[in-house]
């Protein structure tokens, strides 16, 4: 998959993404449900960055 022309940054966690989505497609129901809730996890603990950056991204569109 080519991102030539978005930020490095992103285009390298779009191809991780990209990884881990063919990974996970080959696992076990078992597998599956402890990733998604791993996921699930790391995005509550997450929840107060993930809303400031929005703020933050929210507030630069609007410059």
């Amino acid at each position: 998959m080519e991102h030539a022309s978005i930020n490095p940054s992103l285009a390298s966690i779009l191809d991780q993404s990209n990884r881990a989505g063919r990974k996970l497609s080959v696992t076990n129901s078992k597998q599956r449900e402890q990733a998604i809730g791993a996921m699930a996890t790391a995005i509550r603990t997450a929840a107060q960055d993930i809303l400031e950056a929005n703020t933050l991204d929210l507030e630069a569109s609007r410059e």
